[in-house]
């Protein structure tokens, strides 16, 4: 067996622990695997990342007194104002006052911008949306008020609505979405089975 002198123990012991500082240091300085990797991005419920999940959008209808009238895509926070714009703006005999240019879109709807003069422009809903096509009034035919489209100021001249009634019904189909039925009326305060009755004649839903 090798003997060492006390000598070449001491310079052996220094040795190494020059090696142990040495591995100490490099082990220190050495970047980390978790700050090396990126990090996953977050997925939704579908599987889609929070950057890759597409907006969505609204396809309306524009017709009636506007310049360029057609079909438009657009994003589904947009306005009747944006969709009239769309379609190139409104005509010079365009009345405007009949519309809510405010109200918000919904898709599939259609917005007719009517003359001066002429009876029943539809906007997704004039001061009230209800997505569903045609105008405030339904064919000339029947001539029933389409409680899914009509403003208030229409509504008003129901019998036995008056102001009251006709901005509750705007006010909860534009909370709730459109009626499925005039039997929906009832869940407007205001309307019992009488006043129903009363005017079931007068109205529609489409």
């Amino acid at each position: 067996m090798l003997r060492l002198t006390r000598r070449e123990q001491v310079v052996l012991i220094g040795f190494l622990v020059l090696i142990m500082i040495a591995s100490g240091i490099y082990m220190y300085g050495r970047p980390s695997m978790a700050t090396e990797l990126p990090l996953p991005k977050l997925a939704d419920s579908t599987g889609q990342t929070a950057a890759s999940k597409p907006i969505p959008e609204v396809t309306v209808d524009v017709k009636g007194a506007v310049h360029a009238p057609g079909v438009f895509t657009l994003p589904g926070s947009s306005r009747v104002v944006e969709a009239i714009q769309a379609a190139g703006g409104a005509t010079e005999q365009a009345d405007l006052e009949s519309l809510n240019l405010a109200q918000k879109l919904l898709d599939g709807s259609s917005i007719v911008v009517p003359l001066k003069g002429q009876a029943g422009g539809t906007a997704n809903g004039s001061s009230s949306a209800s997505g569903s096509a045609g105008g405030a009034y339904s064919s000339a035919q029947s001539g029933k008020i389409n409680i899914n489209q009509a403003t208030a100021e229409q509504l008003d001249g129901l019998e036995g609505i008056g102001s009251t009634r006709a901005k509750a019904i705007v006010q909860y189909r534009e909370q709730n979405g459109p009626f499925q039925s005039v039997d929906d009326l009832l869940q407007v305060k205001g309307i019992g089975p009488k006043l129903l009755e009363a005017i079931r004649d007068r109205i529609t839903v489409y």
